[in-house]
């Protein structure tokens, strides 16, 4: 998808400098029937000092609303839950109803606006909403 290339870039520039892999990285998002690319779904970068991770995702339209983000994004919190995060961050547009639905019902909060942005947070110690 268009919004890809250039964290995929960063990611190809990362790997051919001796980038050591870890699984704070981009997601691809398969149709599982068919084994089909229909989006991706990635962290922006490792945990930082507090132990916070951005996440973000994508779908292809014809794939929209079928349950894939959120079950890309639940399978994300686990990662970030297993490899030791204290918390996930998001954000989407105004707008973006479908990704606000995603981003609540994998255990997301909103925390903030700022114009026409809306920011997310999940808390990961000590608790696991999806459960």
């Amino acid at each position: 998808m268009e919004d890809e290339i250039d964290p995929l870039r960063g990611l190809i520039k990362r790997t051919k400098t001796g980038y050591e892999p870890h699984p704070f990285t981009m997601y691809r998002i398969s149709e599982r029937a068919t084994g089909q690319a229909i989006g991706g779904l990635g962290f922006f970068r490792p945990p930082d000092e507090q132990g916070h991770v951005t996440v973000g995702f994508g779908l292809v339209e014809s794939a929209r609303h079928k349950g894939y983000a959120t079950e890309a994004l639940q399978a994300a919190v686990e990662i970030a839950r297993a490899e030791g995060a204290s918390a996930i961050l998001a954000d989407t547009t105004t707008s973006n109803t479908a990704s606000q639905g995603v981003l609540r019902k994998s255990g997301l909060e909103e925390t903030h606006r700022e114009g026409e942005s809306i920011y997310y947070r999940l808390n990961l110690k000590g608790t696991n909403p999806l459960k």
